[in-house]
């Protein structure tokens, strides 16, 4: 021990603090003296690193407190020597007023490792008794008053004695009545005698279990009377394997009785070969195996060998000189051939008897016939391969556990086929997983899952049959079914089999049935279209989709619903026509497609239209079929029909307003045809009057008279049916070529009167279309006259242009060098009533796209890159005749 002092430590902080050290102190910390006294950075560098902030700390709070210290500490000297010191240090104050610190350092090495080595040998005795089931314990048994008692010794008891400071009374009381009395006889007795004791005893613990315990005290007679230190063990285990011996002696007992018939019906016989004269003896059953008469005395091995099947002599005589020769036991599986052919297995033990040399000179055994057991065994062989196959075929496999629902443990005892390795990727030549690596194969968002339904097994014994997805140790993901049962024999629970099955084609498909059931459902609501499946003989319903039940006003949430509750909802004024049309499919075995109406159970009418299937295969009634809700389409029809018309009188509309304003155009064309007829006519008199006659003439003027008036009767005729009303369009094949010339000899005098040029360049092989002849004239008519329109200023060009595209249909474009087009207005000017024209109705453009679409065709308009706008339309050739 030596001695410190510092007289700055708590009065002014300094790099030496002002210390002083005794020799001592520098030999403790293995310092040289003449180097003075160290600085606080050398003090604390010598302090081992894992108590070096602790000690820093603690100087601190001397130097701001005031306050001393007690501290054991490990430093390591120089030569890396570590000691363990312990400081002490008071602070010193003189007259009131505080000087600084003095104190102590001892080196405390041996004492804190041997209170190391002490607390180190109390955590072995703890184990041990907890290892060997023993708790030791110090009592006086007069005065029942304990002094010690160990936590194994309270384990035992199986109470907690945390709360009472004398488990004496508590310990005792739980004996059971019926050892209480012989126990206190002995304890009685020890203690007047003032001996030890041994004594064993039962005791039922506080959950209701009963132990066998043993209790050793020994008395030193230098102690009070009564005072005993000693032990208590917990003799239950051994206690029960004396129960297990006692009956194993009865039963080996009774197996010696038995033993020589039991080997006559185990065919088992023993023999004696003397090795030095290589003769043999063998028992009555051991010749009856062997096919050899029975002989009382010795006969040559020679005679044995002879039996041994061929291809075994060789092997039955090494693994018999190697038994001679390396002092181990004889074990020999071989086959025989009886003298009838037969072939038999044999079982062959046999141990060998030495001289005082060590040379041998006996060898004893038995020989067993195993023929029946080796071929059960090839046919177990067999079967389990084709097990094996099986459930490789199948994806498969067999497991059980011993331990599941009897003991918690890490593996489980767990028996595993090899087609379960297989499925979760592993290698049948290894170990059984343990549950931890188990569960880490389990897909991570089915493993909570998984490990609850395992816990629910263990606790409540209950089988299982669960789904799960696993990932193989090659990332893999596959969906397995495990299957177990409980195994219960003569009503006592004995584990778990089952079996696991690779899922994984019939999950994915199920996946994909679920998916398209759903997109079915979602298809159904989304076009209103219901399925069904139903007898209509004996009004029974196989199926009806939700979106059948909803058409009807049916909540399908109700569940099953009866077929007359569907049929009642038919307005009465349909049913006729919905019966018959049912009994007729039915009769003749043949689909049917019905319309009809229904009355919802909110008063609402829908239109639905049934269609149903009926396969040759099922039975008489038998249908499958969809409902659709056609209400929307039936109201569509209507309003299209009433727009159609309107369309119709709009178009008429549209025509009379061009008549006003082609009206001088007209009286120009009319005009022409009657004053070239009226000359032809002047001429034809003036021929008539010649004398003779110029009959030659006159019949060419009355030619050229009837040609002028059929023009005109043309023109009238023409426009007669442009401006006709509620004349249905009459398809026909029309050449387009015609109508642009009728239409450009139509419009040329309005044309010519604002200084336009009216031009077409029409491809040799323009296609015929069918079409109506007055729809396609409109059309012209509305664009020809917009380009002129557009051209109001005078002096343009219009140009008329068709070709054939790719697909045979016709292209036509008219241009203008007008005003133009905005590109916002493309679309807008075919939009109703949209005009530019102060008198316009603005409906030319929108009649134009209806009869172009009308025939499959489509119209739009786009501006030139010069001056001016070009509309196009396109028709398909020859195009069918619609509704």
């Amino acid at each position: 021990m030596g001695s410190w002092a510092s007289g700055d430590l708590g009065v002014h902080w300094s790099e030496d603090l002002n210390i002083y050290w005794s020799d001592e102190v520098y030999k403790i910390f293995g310092i040289d003296p003449k180097n003075g006294a160290p600085k606080l950075r050398q003090v604390l560098a010598t302090i081992h690193p894992q108590d070096r902030a602790s000690l820093a700390e603690t100087m601190k709070n001397m130097h701001e407190r005031h306050c001393g210290c007690d501290v054991t500490n490990r430093i390591v000297r120089p030569d890396g020597e570590i000691r363990y010191v312990r400081c002490v240090g008071i602070p010193v104050v003189e007259s009131g007023v505080f000087q600084g610190f003095h104190g102590t350092i001892m080196d405390v090495t041996e004492h804190e490792l041997l209170t190391q080595e002490l607390r180190q040998e109390r955590t072995y005795l703890a184990e041990g008794q907890r290892l060997t089931h023993a708790g030791s314990w110090t009592s006086n048994l007069v005065t029942r008053q304990v002094f010690h008692s160990s936590e194994e010794n309270n384990r035992i008891y199986g109470f907690d004695v945390s709360e009472y400071p004398n488990p004496f009374d508590l310990h005792y009381s739980s004996i059971l009545a019926e050892d209480e009395l012989a126990l206190r006889t002995q304890l009685e007795s020890a203690i007047r005698a003032g001996t030890d004791f041994d004594v064993e005893y039962r005791i039922r613990r506080a959950d209701g279990e009963i132990r066998f315990l043993r209790g050793i005290g020994h008395h030193n007679p230098s102690d009070s009377l009564g005072e005993y230190f000693g032990i208590t063990m917990d003799i239950t285990y051994q206690k029960h394997r004396e129960e297990e011996r006692e009956a194993l002696s009865n039963a080996l007992q009774q197996s010696n009785a038995r033993l020589e018939e039991a080997q006559r019906l185990a065919h088992i016989g023993h023999y004696q070969w003397n090795l030095i004269e290589n003769q043999v003896m063998y028992s009555e059953e051991l010749c009856r195996i062997w096919g050899i008469p029975p002989a009382k005395g010795a006969f040559d091995m020679a005679r044995i060998y002879e039996r041994i099947h061929p291809e075994d002599r060789e092997s039955v005589a090494r693994e018999a000189a190697e038994a001679i020769r390396s002092r181990t036991h004889a074990k020999s599986e071989h086959r025989i051939v009886l003298p009838d052919g037969e072939v038999r297995f044999i079982l062959g033990l046999g141990t060998v008897k030495r001289d005082a040399s060590g040379q041998a000179f006996e060898m004893f055994g038995t020989g067993q016939d195993i023929t029946e057991r080796k071929l059960a065994e090839q046919a177990l062989r067999r079967s389990q391969f084709y097990q094996s196959e099986g459930e490789h075929l199948a994806h498969m496999g067999s497991w059980a556990s011993r331990d599941l629902g009897i003991r918690w443990s890490e593996d489980l005892n767990i028996y595993w086929s090899d087609e379960v390795y297989k499925i979760y990727g592993l290698d049948p030549k290894s170990e059984p997983p343990t549950l931890q690596q188990y569960l880490a194969s389990i897909h991570p968002q089915d493993r909570a899952s998984m490990a609850e339904t395992i816990k629910m097994m263990h606790e409540q014994r209950r089988g299982c049959d669960v789904t799960k997805r696993i990932t193989r140790p090659d990332g893999e993901i596959r969906y397995v079914r495990c299957v177990g049962i409980p195994v219960v024999e003569d009503e006592v629970f004995q584990g778990f089999h089952g079996t696991t099955i690779d899922v994984t084609a019939q999950e994915l498909l199920t996946q994909e049935l679920r998916r398209e059931q759903a997109y079915l459902a979602e298809a159904q609501s989304l076009t209103h279209a219901g399925s069904w499946a139903c007898n209509l003989l004996t009004r029974t319903i196989f199926h009806s989709s939700d979106e059948n039940a909803r058409i009807y006003g049916f909540d399908p949430s109700q569940g099953p619903l009866p077929f007359d509750l569907f049929y009642r909802t038919i307005l009465p004024e349909d049913e006729r026509l919905v019966s018959a049309k049912l009994e007729n499919a039915i009769s003749a075995g043949a689909d049917y497609d019905v319309e009809f109406r229904i009355r919802r159970t909110d008063g609402s009418i829908r239109y639905l239209r049934g269609i149903g299937h009926h396969n040759p295969t099922q039975e008489i009634g038998e249908y499958f079929g969809i409902t659709m809700d056609i209400t929307d389409r039936k109201r569509a029809e209507e309003e299209r029909e009433r727009l159609r018309q309107l369309e119709a009188d709009l178009a008429h509309i549209n025509r009379v307003n061009m008549m006003g304003e082609l009206a001088a155009a007209l009286a120009h064309e009319i005009k022409q045809p009657l004053a070239a007829s009226i000359t032809s006519a002047n001429a034809l008199l003036r021929w008539l009057a010649h004398d003779p006659p110029d009959l030659e003439r006159a019949r060419a003027a009355a030619d050229r008279i009837e040609q002028d008036a059929n023009r005109a009767a043309d023109v009238i005729n023409s426009l007669q049916s442009f401006y006709r009303t509620g004349t249905p369009p009459k398809r026909q094949i029309v050449n387009m070529k015609e109508i642009i010339a009728e239409m450009t000899i139509l419009l040329r005098d309005e044309a010519d009167r604002r200084s336009i040029t009216i031009q077409a360049e029409l491809e040799p092989d323009t296609p015929e279309i069918m079409a109506d002849r007055v729809q396609l004239q409109q059309v012209f008519m509305n664009l020809m006259l917009n380009a002129i329109e557009a051209m109001k200023d005078g002096r343009g060009e219009l140009m008329i242009r068709s070709r054939s595209d790719p697909e045979g249909s016709l292209v036509v474009s008219i241009s203008d060098t007008g005003i133009g087009l905005q590109m916002q207005y493309t679309e807008q000017i075919f939009a109703p009533f949209h005009t530019t024209k102060s008198q316009g109705t603005g409906m030319g453009l929108t009649i134009t796209r209806s009869i172009v679409e009308s025939y499959g065709g489509r119209v739009w308009a786009t501006r030139n890159k010069g001056a001016g706008a070009t509309f196009h339309f396109t028709l398909p050739g020859k195009v069918e005749e619609s509704t």
